[in-house]
């Protein structure tokens, strides 16, 4: 006989209401099984204690790419739960631009005055960063000047920026001079040459007759170095050099670029030399700036997360960074003692230059409540004496490279500063179900027991057996 309409409906009448009694009888069940006390929420603002590294790391930053991404063999790694927590320390001359010289070529002209030997070479340092560097010498006992030329054909304006980064390597003459020059055409077919010079003489720029055409149309900057031997990066606008010498002319391009190196004789040697080394020379339409800062001097220190240029560039080598490194930690539970164990495990690869690690605890509890403090095998624990909340003590002042630091400790907390740092199976998890329902019973059974006055730790203990650590 088949079922009638009227049947039907009853049936799912009877269906809706089976579901509704089942989720008014278990449904404050399971909640007073997600609750760690059963039907009382205990106010906790309990956490887990920090362990983390900080100090400072020197490795290149790549463009494109995170500032913790790095190389090894050809292979892209990076550092992980690193952060920044301090300043960027930026050689300028570590800064690897797609196109650092108008022209690298040395295979120009090359001129001496009084040198009786000169060299121009272009090589890549260690860093795969090419540059530029003249070498000459002099023994007649005058002074002496030596210069690479190389053409150009390059448009710009009285409004570009010239950039330029350059040392002496080493010399042993009197007053050692490195420079860059560019032959300049003006909008009426003239020539100007403007030079800038690295020297231990004051600053200054001036109209001068460099080229020996009879006219005081040519330019020299001066720029005087803190340290001849240290590289200094020269960034001015073209327009403001020009107006500094009086010299009022449109630029529509440069037409050659020459590198240069001269001394003054020493005469207590026979054999004078005076080396230079040229990193970038070029023009650009606005002023370069890295991390928002102009790019001039010796170094930078940045306080922004990462570096950014506003000119085309591949990397910058060597920048020192200060991190952080927090790591999460592995975490265990041992309910029946309230205590929970952690475990940090710290390893900084040996493939980058690493300086003043440090190894710091951070504990969120009283140093009493630890009954375990072990650091690589060795018991740590008389360094939490007297240890308040969160109070920061130093594990570890040298942290060495290429190996593993392995940090672990145990510790005790209070019914409700456990039951905040744990959590509960959840019925929303399927393959959590089956404890959700035991953890459900038990905090049924605990409220029951605290209903009718026993004791309820027993119900308690064991629901806490199914917690998780969050």
């Amino acid at each position: 006989m088949y079922p009638t309409v009227a049947r039907l409906r009853a049936s799912g009448c009877l269906f809706f209401i089976t579901i509704l009694l089942v989720g008014l009888l278990f449904g404050p069940i399971m909640i007073a099984g997600a609750i760690p006390g059963g039907f009382a929420v205990q106010a906790s603002t309990a956490s887990h204690p920090d362990s983390y590294l900080n100090g400072t790391v020197t490795k290149e930053v790549l463009y494109g790419k995170s500032i913790w991404a790095y190389v090894v063999e050809d292979t892209e790694k990076s550092l992980a739960d690193f952060e920044v927590a301090g300043n960027l320390t930026i050689a300028l001359d570590k800064i690897k631009f797609s196109d650092a010289f108008l022209n690298q070529s040395v295979v120009g002209d090359v001129s001496n005055d009084n040198a009786t030997s000169t060299v121009f070479q272009a090589l890549i340092d260690a860093d795969e960063i090419s540059y530029i560097i003249g070498e000459t010498h002099n023994s007649s006992g005058e002074n002496y000047v030596a210069n690479l030329t190389d053409l150009l054909d390059f448009a710009l304006t009285n409004d570009y920026y010239l950039v330029i980064c350059m040392r002496i390597h080493s010399s042993d003459t009197t007053n050692p001079r490195a420079y860059v020059a560019f032959k300049l055409i003006d909008s009426g077919g003239s020539d100007h040459y403007l030079v800038i010079k690295h020297t231990e003489e004051a600053s200054s720029v001036s109209a001068v007759d460099w080229d020996g055409d009879g006219f005081t149309d040519d330019i020299m900057v001066k720029e005087q170095a803190s340290s001849i031997t240290s590289y200094a990066v020269v960034q001015k606008k073209l327009s403001h050099m020009l107006g500094n010498a009086s010299i009022s002319v449109d630029i529509l391009k440069a037409t050659r670029i020459i590198y240069g190196v001269e001394g003054t004789n020493n005469v207590s040697i026979a054999d004078n030399y005076a080396k230079a080394i040229f990193r970038y020379a070029l023009f650009n339409p606005s002023q370069v700036k890295i991390n928002g800062e102009v790019l001039e001097g010796t170094s930078l220190e940045s306080n922004k997360k990462t570096v950014t240029i506003n000119r085309a560039w591949d990397k910058v080598a060597d920048v020192q960074i200060k991190f952080k490194n927090l790591p999460d930690s592995e975490r265990s539970l041992q309910p029946d003692d309230l205590e929970i164990v952690y475990e940090w495990v710290f390893q900084i690869t040996d493939k980058l230059t690493w300086s003043s690690v440090k190894l710091w605890h951070k504990s969120k509890v009283l140093g009493a409540n630890y009954t375990k403090f072990e650091y690589e095998g060795v018991d740590k624990l008389t360094l939490l004496e007297d240890v308040k909340a969160d109070e920061v003590i130093t594990v570890d002042s040298s942290v060495s490279a290429g190996q593993s630091h392995i940090l672990k400790a145990e510790i005790v907390y209070t019914d409700e500063d456990y039951d905040a740092l744990t959590v509960g199976p959840s019925i929303f998890v399927w393959w959590e179900i089956p404890a959700a329902i035991q953890a459900a019973f038990w905090g049924v059974i605990g409220f029951l027991g605290s209903l009718l006055g026993i004791g309820t730790g027993y119900a308690l203990k064991q629901k806490r057996k199914l917690r998780k650590v969050r």
